[in-house]
């Protein structure tokens, strides 16, 4: 399962070409302690963010799915010309508290409302007791044609965790029909089976 990975390279690298050399599988994962983490899926590591890089002094876990040991060497490029950043909005609706909590779990899902995925821009926040633990945007996902969103949801105990629905557009906000338990280090939901967030409006 999970595993702690440092990062020792002085130079920020996009994680597709920082992990070239890796023998991932689908559904692996690899997460930081903020509001990030990457799925691989067929060839590609799919992040929350537009661009999810390796940073120098920052720590990692990794979930391998296969049993079997691995070791790998980080892939910097001679001539890294890479200083993008994890791109992501700065208007969102809802700030998480990842900085009060040491863990975090993740989840990977879609929307329906009233049946039907939802293609448009909104936000979902994961909330406990009223605090907010994570919020995410959906990622257009070109290979697969669909909109996905890919949460990180922080906290240390077990406890409930309810969703809200924001339309960016018109301003509008919904509790969703969804509630789980948090706990440390959970994968919900892949890319092949995201989790369902639903809202009944009509």
């Amino acid at each position: 399962g999970w595993n702690w990975i440092s990062y020792p390279v002085n130079e920020t690298v996009d994680i597709n070409e920082a992990l070239k050399d890796l023998n991932a599988s689908d559904n692996d994962i690899v997460k930081m302690h903020g509001a990030t983490f990457a799925t691989y899926y067929k060839g590609e590591w799919l992040a929350n963010n537009v661009v999810m890089t390796l940073e120098p002094g920052q720590g990692y876990m990794y979930y391998r799915k296969a049993s079997d040991a691995t070791s790998f060497v980080y892939n910097v490029p001679a001539e890294n010309n890479n200083n993008k950043t994890n791109v992501a909005a700065t208007d969102y609706r809802w700030t998480s508290a990842s900085a009060e909590y040491a863990n975090n779990m993740t989840i990977t899902a879609m929307l329906s409302v009233d049946g039907e995925l939802v293609r448009g821009d909104y936000e979902i926040a994961a909330l406990v007791n009223g605090e907010v633990r994570g919020n995410a945007r959906p990622v257009y996902i070109e290979s697969l044609d669909a909109y996905m969103l890919f949460m990180t949801v922080f906290g240390d105990d077990v406890e409930e965790v309810t969703f809200r629905y924001y339309d960016v557009e018109t301003g509008a906000e919904f509790d969703l029909d969804n509630n789980i338990i948090y706990s440390t280090d959970a994968i919900v939901g892949s890319i092949e089976e995201p989790y369902m967030f639903s809202l009944d409006i009509l």
